[in-house]
């Protein structure tokens, strides 16, 4: 989770007794905290875990993300946000105890004075990417304008 991040809400997924969950976060951008960001992702139950035995501190490493502007009225950037064309990471949380990593990233659009925002994998061993999940991204975009 990220610093400020907290949770909530939590779903139950899949199973008969011991079931998936999905959780989601809400943070606030760090350098624009009147956008608030909302991440969902499973988590696996703890006997799934004990049954694979090779993965037991590996949660799946898809998400979402969605966000939202929480002020009305024109927001400004500063120099404070990184505008490149590769923007900047506002999240990470780790998906397995070394090798996968979730990520939002923010990128500037000027043009518009939009932020867009996208999640992804990154992951040490792309072997051992069985559903593909490093080719996965979610994005939302906020507007900044009134």
């Amino acid at each position: 989770m990220a610093e400020s991040s907290q949770v909530i809400g939590s779903i139950a997924g899949s199973g008969l007794v011991f079931k998936d969950t999905l959780t989601i976060e809400s943070f606030k951008d760090p350098k624009i905290p009147a956008v608030s960001l909302y991440i969902s992702n499973f988590q696996k139950p703890l006997t799934e875990r004990l049954a694979s035995g090779k993965d037991f501190f590996t949660d799946p490493s898809y998400a979402s993300v969605g966000c939202a502007k929480t002020v009305k009225g024109k927001i400004s950037v500063g120099n404070e946000i990184n505008k490149t064309p590769s923007g900047e990471e506002v999240f990470e949380e780790s998906k397995s105890l070394l090798f996968k990593t979730l990520r939002v990233q923010r990128v500037y659009d000027a043009d518009t004075n939009t932020v867009v925002y996208v999640s992804f994998n990154t992951r040490l061993d792309k072997n051992a990417d069985n559903n593909k999940s490093r080719f996965k991204s979610s994005l939302c975009a906020v507007n900044l304008n009134d």
